[in-house]
């Protein structure tokens, strides 16, 4: 997403004043969508990336979310809790217009681009990734692959 090139009623949502009537934003509709677990969302890790600068017209809605509360609270009164397989990215070229409240609710990573290119880093990220099962989550059912994986880590699996 870049929260720059929407506005912050098209990012999070917005709230009629005559209705009453909740329209969910892009940011919003994806949590939403995680949230409803329609397709087995719940058994699939979840990444929202915000490419673009952290600037506090739209960032400085996303601090309870990024605390310990992990909820969004919306304009209408809705509480949506983040759930523990969707995590927050935030890639960003300059901390310059970035309040203190957004900076210490993140961890920071730096890399130069001559020193770790795009492409180790990803291919790290794959390999990662690809050797651990998706688990931790409370109400998640033990799948065949989660299993398979846990067996081959020497787990047995369940």
């Amino acid at each position: 997403i870049d929260p720059k090139a929407v506005t912050k009623d098209t990012l999070y949502g917005t709230l009629d004043p005559t209705t009453l009537e909740w329209t969910d934003g892009v940011f919003t509709s994806i949590l939403r969508g995680i949230l409803n677990n329609l397709r087995g969302e719940k058994e699939r890790r979840h990444w929202v990336v915000f490419d673009g600068d952290v600037d506090p017209e739209w960032a400085e809605n996303l601090n309870s979310v990024l605390d310990d509360n992990k909820l969004l609270t919306l304009p209408s009164g809705e509480r949506l809790e983040i759930p523990a397989n969707m995590k927050i990215f935030m890639e960003v070229d300059s901390l310059k217009y970035t309040t203190l409240a957004t900076v210490s609710r993140c961890g920071m990573v730096w890399f130069s681009d001559t020193t770790v290119t795009l492409p180790m880093a990803l291919k790290h990220l794959y390999l990662d990734l690809a050797s651990r099962p998706v688990t931790g989550f409370d109400d998640e059912p033990e799948t065949a692959t989660s299993q398979a994986a846990a067996a081959a880590a020497g787990g047995g699996g369940g």
